[in-house]
């Protein structure tokens, strides 16, 4: 993908607006891994590319706020006869930071709405998303370590975070769309051994459910990963990054049925980069 924004500063704050790559005040990665970026570790979780977004940034003393208008996606949308899609208002996120010695904290949150018509009946379906979570960053040389929890409902933002088996739905029998929750927590930390060697390691797990109706199946969707690599700094700018990671797809149990046990992908592989 690609990236063109601007920044307007003032005073202590900023606004930039355009293209962005990772600049949602929900997007907190935590880890340091190379598959992806909790690919493996978390499925889903940050994965937006760039988005056009504006974002405002309000450092206040100790504390920062960021609130971001962005992009809506509608990747989510699920009613088949479906002749319209309607989005009337962007995506909103909002991001609290702020520190307390060597701890560092985000509590951050979004919400998205759109709505599916189909106008041979002239009859509209609201899909509405949301996502709230928290971050805890450690930091004490030689050591930095992270984590994350978060809940959202309804995909929050199409692919951002875990679409399992059980996303949000149409139930055509009862003509309701039926709503969806995700879970997840992750981990990742670092050991800095010296300038030219670092070990870092991350976990994950992540969980989907939707209640079962007269007219759609429901159940529940599970996944997690891990992931350790070596960063070697070979020289000033080049750094080769070997890792191993596990995509485990765990369980899918559908309402009212035993548990099948989904697989899982095993990567292997290195990084080189050159920085100038």
């Amino acid at each position: 993908w690609n990236e063109f924004w601007g920044q307007w500063d003032f005073g202590s704050g900023n606004i930039r607006f355009g293209n962005i790559d990772g600049g949602h005040p929900s997007f907190n990665l935590v880890d340091w891994e190379l598959w992806g970026g909790w690919a493996g570790t978390a499925p889903g979780y940050g994965s937006w590319g760039a988005d056009d977004m504006i974002v405002l940034t309000l450092p206040l003393g100790p504390v920062s706020i960021q609130v971001a208008a962005i992009e809506p996606s509608t990747a989510t949308a699920t009613v088949a006869t479906a002749t319209d899609l309607d989005v009337d208002v962007p995506a909103l996120e909002a991001s609290v930071d702020f520190a307390l010695g060597p701890l560092a904290f985000r509590v951050w949150g979004g919400m998205s709405s759109y709505t599916e018509a189909v106008t041979a009946t002239n009859k509209e379906y609201d899909i509405d998303s949301s996502v709230v979570g928290l971050v805890i960053n450690f930091a004490s040389a030689p050591f930095v370590i992270g984590g994350t929890i978060w809940k959202s409902e309804n995909g929050y933002q199409g692919d951002g975070y875990y679409v399992g088996t059980y996303p949000v739905g149409y139930d055509a029998a009862a003509d309701v769309i039926i709503d969806s929750d995700n879970t997840g927590w992750a981990i990742g930390g670092a050991y800095f051994v010296n300038d030219m060697f670092t070990i870092a390691a991350g976990y994950g797990e992540e969980e989907q459910e939707r209640d079962s109706t007269s007219g759609l199946a429901g159940g529940k969707d599970q996944g997690s990963g891990w992931y350790i690599n070596l960063p070697i700094a070979i020289a000033d700018g080049f750094t080769i990054t070997p890792e191993y990671s596990v995509d485990d797809f765990d369980d899918q149990t559908p309402a009212g049925a035993t548990a099948v046990q989904q697989g899982d992908i095993t990567y292997f592989g290195a990084r080189w980069e050159i920085t100038f």
